[in-house]
């Protein structure tokens, strides 16, 4: 390897085209593309890809655990969505620090960190002998994965240049990404049927460990600059805890209903934390949602509808799972199993999705993905009781998929 490449030897990033150029490129002025061999950047995207999937499986590889795991730690009926949701909501509200940190620190500083974290929340899941336990657990992960994540795609966006070469990367990574949500399904359904619903989080043991040893193909972090930066993390705090707040009160509200004593403090809480995160972004010098980054439509509309399909789509999992072993009596490996044929589905289109994007334009691919996954969403309200897999859930959860698939790619 040449000693240029090893030392991570750099050369500026193309403008980005469209209507949003001054700004984007004003704020992309130091990002940069890393020079490295072809074979070497392969195994950099494998590494990233494995890692994204590892994360996204962790979403949905519970779902069919959860009776499992209700039964074992006695948790309640309010209390089991933590499993999924808090995973969730500390992964998403986390991720602009996670961004940040990769940035100031090094981004395979943050990537390795943030896979020893997963790791060891993962085995802390495992070992929980109360509810309290793994869902303290799975918001570590959810921490952890707002790590990798972002740390993740800056190595993928500097390693791969602007154009056909970063969009086959993108699209590869958006089909990991997205396949690992129902592959997690499956492999949820095996593991505790034929083993426990711990192992669904012991999984990522082994599968963290191997990432953190391929870790060094990745490019070297530059040094840190010498100037002060401010990681926001008051920011970071207030809104995710803020956002906790308002699910755990509309959670609880569902139950004791919104009058409740303990419902009206959760509610009030978010209201001051989301209020407080405001304020902080506006006073912070270098706020983690710079208000400019608020007048790019591609940005805002871009995470508006990654957020929009990320919550259906985790409801629509969630519920279901449920419902093919508590309504229609299926054993975990044959609930997970149902899955398949959307697992597939999904990854086929978003590796499709990714020449379309090219060909048709992010924005066409935007709009019909979500128009195709709001039909699948149409097709699963005819659920009832004494429904048919075959005729009511297989046709709305190909149709998802296929929504699901087309979506991601363009908003990635």
């Amino acid at each position: 390897m040449p000693d240029d490449e090893r030392a991570g030897t750099v050369r500026p990033r193309g403008q980005i085209p469209g209507p949003d150029q001054v700004l984007l490129s004003e704020l992309a002025t130091k990002s940069l593309v890393v020079d490295v061999t072809r074979h070497r950047s392969n195994l950099i995207l494998a590494l990233l890809c494995a890692a994204q999937f590892m994360l996204i499986l962790d979403i949905a590889i519970v779902n069919v655990a959860l009776p499992s795991m209700q039964r074992t730690l006695s948790l309640s009926a309010e209390n089991i969505q933590w499993v999924v949701s808090g995973y969730a909501l500390t992964f998403g509200g986390f991720l602009m620090l996670g961004g940040r940190l990769a940035d100031v620190v090094g981004r395979r500083r943050i990537f390795v960190t943030g896979l020893v974290l997963f790791i060891a929340a993962s085995m802390l899941g495992g070992f929980s002998q109360s509810g309290g336990m793994l869902i303290a657990a799975r918001l570590i992960q959810g921490f952890a994965g707002a790590l990798v994540s972002p740390a993740a795609l800056s190595l993928l966006t500097t390693t791969f240049k602007e154009g056909p070469e970063r969009n086959r990367a993108l699209g590869i990574w958006s089909a990991m990404a997205a396949g690992g949500a129902s592959a997690g399904l499956i492999l949820g359904g095996l593991l505790t049927e034929e083993l426990s619903w711990r192992f669904t989080l012991f999984v990522n043991v082994p599968l963290g460990l191997a990432a953190v040893l391929l870790s060094p193909v990745l490019p070297a972090d530059a040094p840190r600059r010498e100037e002060k930066v401010n990681l926001d993390v008051p920011g970071a705090v207030s809104l995710t805890v803020g956002i906790l707040a308002l699910a755990y009160g509309v959670t609880e509200a569902t139950g004791q209903g919104f009058a409740s004593t303990k419902v009206l403090i959760a509610l009030a809480l978010s209201a001051a934390l989301l209020i407080a995160f405001v304020v902080v972004e506006k006073s912070s010098s270098q706020p983690l949602l710079p208000a400019r980054m608020l007048k790019l439509r591609s940005v805002v509309a871009g995470n508006s509808v990654a957020a929009l399909v990320s919550v259906v789509m985790i409801g629509a999992v969630f519920f279901n799972s449920l419902y093919l072993q508590e309504i229609l009596g299926y054993s975990p490996i044959q609930a997970g199993l149902a899955w398949l044929p959307q697992t597939v589905l999904i990854m086929v289109v978003s590796s499709i999705g990714a020449r379309m994007a090219t060909k048709l334009g992010e924005r066409t691919l935007i709009a019909l993905g979500t128009l195709v996954l709001a039909a699948g969403m149409l097709l699963f309200l005819r659920t009832t009781p004494e429904s048919n897999y075959v005729t009511v859930l297989i046709p709305a959860m190909l149709v998802t998929g296929i929504g699901v698939g087309l979506t991601f790619v363009s908003v990635t």
